[in-house]
Protein backbone atom coordinates (compact mmCIF):
# COMPACT_ATOMS: atom_id res chain seq x y z
CA UNK A 1 0.00 0.00 0.00
CA UNK A 2 2.76 2.31 0.14
CA UNK A 3 2.47 4.94 -2.54
CA UNK A 4 6.20 7.21 -2.00
CA UNK A 5 8.38 8.81 0.36
CA UNK A 6 10.86 10.95 1.13
CA UNK A 7 13.90 10.86 3.58
CA UNK A 8 16.17 14.18 4.88
CA UNK A 9 19.18 13.40 6.36
CA UNK A 10 21.62 15.64 8.51
CA UNK A 11 24.90 14.75 9.21
CA UNK A 12 28.57 15.57 10.41
CA UNK A 13 30.94 15.16 7.26
CA UNK A 14 33.77 15.73 9.75
CA UNK A 15 32.36 12.34 11.74
CA UNK A 16 34.00 14.31 14.80
CA UNK A 17 31.63 12.16 17.04
CA UNK A 18 32.90 9.12 15.83
CA UNK A 19 36.27 10.12 16.45
CA UNK A 20 35.77 11.46 20.27
CA UNK A 21 33.11 8.58 20.84
CA UNK A 22 31.06 11.53 21.83
CA UNK A 23 27.97 13.59 20.38
CA UNK A 24 25.59 13.41 17.65
CA UNK A 25 26.41 11.64 14.83
CA UNK A 26 23.63 12.70 12.72
CA UNK A 27 19.81 12.54 12.37
CA UNK A 28 17.16 11.81 9.77
CA UNK A 29 13.03 12.42 9.21
CA UNK A 30 11.37 10.23 6.33
CA UNK A 31 8.15 10.25 5.94
CA UNK A 32 5.38 7.82 3.87
CA UNK A 33 2.26 8.11 2.53
CA UNK A 34 -0.15 4.66 2.27
CA UNK A 35 -3.08 3.97 0.25
CA UNK A 36 -4.89 4.12 3.28
CA UNK A 37 -4.57 4.29 7.06
CA UNK A 38 -5.33 1.08 7.74
CA UNK A 39 -2.24 0.32 4.91
CA UNK A 40 -0.42 2.68 6.78
CA UNK A 41 -1.19 0.91 10.18
CA UNK A 42 -0.33 -1.98 8.84
CA UNK A 43 3.08 -0.93 7.64
CA UNK A 44 3.84 0.41 11.25
CA UNK A 45 3.30 -2.99 13.02
CA UNK A 46 5.22 -4.79 10.19
CA UNK A 47 8.40 -2.27 11.21
CA UNK A 48 7.81 -2.53 14.92
CA UNK A 49 8.39 -6.55 15.06
CA UNK A 50 11.04 -5.90 12.73
CA UNK A 51 13.13 -3.97 14.58
CA UNK A 52 12.07 -6.15 18.30
CA UNK A 53 13.70 -9.14 16.30
CA UNK A 54 16.75 -7.16 15.75
CA UNK A 55 17.90 -7.49 19.18
CA UNK A 56 21.08 -9.35 19.51
CA UNK A 57 21.28 -10.08 15.44
CA UNK A 58 23.69 -9.53 12.49
CA UNK A 59 20.83 -8.88 9.55
CA UNK A 60 24.12 -8.35 7.01
CA UNK A 61 27.65 -8.49 7.43
CA UNK A 62 29.33 -6.23 9.40
CA UNK A 63 26.62 -4.97 10.82
CA UNK A 64 25.44 -6.44 14.61
CA UNK A 65 22.43 -4.90 16.72
CA UNK A 66 24.22 -6.17 19.89
CA UNK A 67 20.64 -4.99 21.82
CA UNK A 68 17.11 -3.08 20.57
CA UNK A 69 15.00 -1.71 23.31
CA UNK A 70 11.80 -0.69 23.08
CA UNK A 71 9.96 2.68 24.99
CA UNK A 72 6.49 4.89 24.54
CA UNK A 73 5.97 7.16 22.56
CA UNK A 74 3.48 10.05 22.15
CA UNK A 75 3.75 11.09 18.66
CA UNK A 76 1.33 10.34 16.05
CA UNK A 77 -2.34 9.15 16.36
CA UNK A 78 -1.69 5.35 16.48
CA UNK A 79 0.43 3.62 18.59
CA UNK A 80 3.85 3.57 17.06
CA UNK A 81 7.09 2.85 18.29
CA UNK A 82 10.54 3.90 20.33
CA UNK A 83 13.56 2.11 20.19
CA UNK A 84 17.13 1.96 21.19
CA UNK A 85 19.28 0.49 19.43
CA UNK A 86 23.00 -0.16 20.16
CA UNK A 87 24.76 -1.18 16.79
CA UNK A 88 27.64 -1.75 15.44
CA UNK A 89 28.99 -1.27 11.49
CA UNK A 90 32.06 -2.54 11.17
CA UNK A 91 34.30 -1.06 13.08
CA UNK A 92 32.36 1.99 14.26
CA UNK A 93 29.81 1.69 17.39
CA UNK A 94 26.66 3.97 17.34
CA UNK A 95 23.73 3.95 19.86
CA UNK A 96 20.16 5.03 17.12
CA UNK A 97 17.45 6.39 19.01
CA UNK A 98 14.09 6.22 16.85
CA UNK A 99 10.29 6.81 16.75
CA UNK A 100 7.84 5.19 14.36
CA UNK A 101 4.28 7.11 13.98
CA UNK A 102 1.27 7.66 12.21
CA UNK A 103 -0.88 10.53 11.35
CA UNK A 104 -3.38 9.36 8.69
CA UNK A 105 -2.47 7.72 5.94
CA UNK A 106 1.39 9.03 6.88
CA UNK A 107 3.92 6.94 8.42
CA UNK A 108 6.83 9.54 9.83
CA UNK A 109 10.14 8.16 10.87
CA UNK A 110 12.71 10.75 12.92
CA UNK A 111 15.99 9.48 14.42
CA UNK A 112 19.01 10.32 16.46
CA UNK A 113 22.33 8.68 16.03
CA UNK A 114 24.89 9.10 18.82
CA UNK A 115 28.45 8.01 18.85
CA UNK A 116 27.78 7.29 22.75
CA UNK A 117 25.39 5.84 25.17
CA UNK A 118 23.56 9.31 26.04
CA UNK A 119 20.06 9.58 26.20
CA UNK A 120 18.16 10.86 22.80
CA UNK A 121 14.77 9.60 23.61
CA UNK A 122 13.80 13.38 24.62
CA UNK A 123 15.45 15.01 21.38
CA UNK A 124 13.99 12.34 18.97
CA UNK A 125 10.73 12.43 20.55
CA UNK A 126 11.09 16.53 20.02
CA UNK A 127 11.95 16.23 16.39
CA UNK A 128 9.44 13.60 16.12
CA UNK A 129 6.88 15.66 17.45
CA UNK A 130 7.86 18.86 15.40
CA UNK A 131 7.11 16.49 12.51
CA UNK A 132 4.32 15.23 13.46
CA UNK A 133 3.03 18.63 13.26
CA UNK A 134 4.45 19.64 9.86
CA UNK A 135 2.19 16.47 8.40
CA UNK A 136 -0.83 17.45 10.60
CA UNK A 137 -0.45 21.11 8.63
CA UNK A 138 0.48 19.27 5.14
CA UNK A 139 -2.93 17.08 6.11
CA UNK A 140 -4.99 19.82 6.99
CA UNK A 141 -4.17 21.97 3.64
CA UNK A 142 -1.77 24.72 5.14
CA UNK A 143 0.32 23.24 3.55
CA UNK A 144 -0.49 22.41 0.43
CA UNK A 145 2.05 21.27 -2.71
CA UNK A 146 1.84 19.66 -5.81
CA UNK A 147 4.08 15.78 -6.06
CA UNK A 148 7.09 16.11 -8.37
CA UNK A 149 7.04 13.68 -11.29
CA UNK A 150 9.54 10.71 -10.64
CA UNK A 151 11.45 9.13 -14.07
CA UNK A 152 9.65 5.67 -14.23
CA UNK A 153 13.48 4.48 -14.51
CA UNK A 154 14.84 6.57 -11.76
CA UNK A 155 17.25 8.00 -14.04
CA UNK A 156 17.85 11.79 -13.32
CA UNK A 157 15.84 13.69 -16.21
CA UNK A 158 18.86 15.82 -17.12
CA UNK A 159 21.67 14.53 -15.15
CA UNK A 160 21.58 17.90 -12.79
CA UNK A 161 23.97 17.57 -10.06
CA UNK A 162 22.98 18.76 -6.37
CA UNK A 163 22.08 22.91 -5.84
CA UNK A 164 20.78 24.42 -2.92
CA UNK A 165 18.65 26.26 -5.64
CA UNK A 166 14.75 24.24 -5.95
CA UNK A 167 14.64 22.94 -9.11
CA UNK A 168 12.35 25.88 -11.42
CA UNK A 169 8.65 24.23 -11.92
CA UNK A 170 8.53 21.64 -9.06
CA UNK A 171 7.32 22.07 -5.57
CA UNK A 172 8.61 23.11 -2.40
CA UNK A 173 9.40 19.87 -0.50
CA UNK A 174 11.30 21.83 1.47
CA UNK A 175 8.69 23.16 3.44
CA UNK A 176 6.93 19.98 4.70
CA UNK A 177 10.90 18.99 5.78
CA UNK A 178 12.43 19.89 9.18
CA UNK A 179 14.57 22.57 7.71
CA UNK A 180 17.76 24.09 9.44
CA UNK A 181 15.95 27.09 11.29
CA UNK A 182 13.95 24.04 12.95
CA UNK A 183 16.62 22.45 14.54
CA UNK A 184 16.48 21.90 18.67
CA UNK A 185 18.77 24.21 20.32
CA UNK A 186 22.76 23.55 19.34
CA UNK A 187 22.45 21.83 16.22
CA UNK A 188 23.70 23.39 13.10
CA UNK A 189 23.35 22.37 9.29
CA UNK A 190 24.17 23.56 6.47
CA UNK A 191 20.81 24.81 4.02
CA UNK A 192 20.91 21.02 2.16
CA UNK A 193 21.02 19.98 -1.52
CA UNK A 194 18.03 19.58 -4.19
CA UNK A 195 19.12 16.56 -6.32
CA UNK A 196 16.80 14.35 -9.02
CA UNK A 197 16.59 10.47 -7.83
Amino acid sequence: GRVTGYQLTYYDPTQGALQTSSGILSFFTSVELFRSESAATAYLEDRTAYKQGLHGTSPREGVTFRSVTPFDTPVGEAAGYGFHEDVVFGSDHVFRTVIGFRRGPIVGTAMVVRADRDDAAELTTQIAGQFDSRIQNALTGRINEEPVLIPKDGVPLDGQQPTTEKPAGVPDLGRVALGPADLPTGIVGDAGEYSRT
